[in-house]
């Protein structure tokens, strides 16, 4: 779909069963690694995928339970990407995350994210720009806010995190239990509104990112 020159695609987030969720996570039952910006992630890992006669293979560094699971959500994500991308792919790295968010009444206010464009490492050690990003839920929302804000342009201003947005509109998305979100990362900044906790005094928001850069 593309609203106000954002490429972005919403489909329904049934491609993994239940069986299939709950090996995900059971990842966030181990140690976090602990952000700089406040947030704990778990299942950090970048992986390879190469088209060999018509099919991608993918390449993994690390060994985790649910690997077969992350295959086969990044094989769908790729199957998104074809449909948005208009080039042929033959070799694309990913990175795959699971970051939570822990809010209390008190930090709510605080809960939001920074405008930013995701990046990944490369080999030159130098960090560069995804091309796409996926993102949906792995727990049931019992919160209020925590939507998905994306603009086309921006960029970050000389070497430091400080956003400079563009004058084009910001779109809201909610991001809900039945629905994954992908959207063309290098040709906009996304940020994520406020979480406002509801009846619990406290909530864990956990969220599965992948994002891609394609290489060739």
């Amino acid at each position: 779909m593309n609203t106000s020159q954002i490429s972005f695609k919403l489909f329904n987030s049934d491609f993994i069963n239940s069986a299939e969720l709950n090996t995900l996570n059971q990842v966030t039952q181990s140690i976090p690694r602990q952000t700089w910006y406040g947030r704990e992630n778990f299942l950090k890992d970048t992986f390879v995928a190469k088209l060999v006669e018509s099919e991608f293979l993918f390449s993994f560094s690390k060994n985790y339970i649910c690997l077969p699971v992350i295959e086969k959500i990044a094989t769908i994500f790729l199957k998104q990407i074809l449909e948005l991308h208009h080039d042929p792919i033959k070799m694309c790295i990913f990175e795959s995350t699971i970051d939570r968010n822990t809010v209390t009444k008190e930090t709510e206010e605080k809960s939001h994210f920074f405008w930013h464009r995701d990046s990944i490492c490369l080999e030159n050690r130098e960090m560069t720009p995804v091309d796409y990003t996926m993102i949906f839920l792995l727990n049931q929302k019992i919160w209020d806010g925590g939507n998905l804000l994306l603009q086309k342009g921006g960029n970050y201003i000389g070497n430091s995190y400080q956003w400079q947005g563009s004058e084009t509109p910001i779109i809201e998305i909610p991001i809900e239990n039945d629905k994954a979100i992908i959207f063309k990362n290098i040709d906009c900044g996304h940020a994520v509104t406020a979480l406002k906790v509801k009846e619990n005094d406290l909530v864990q928001r956990d969220v599965f990112i992948l994002t891609c850069k394609i290489l060739s």
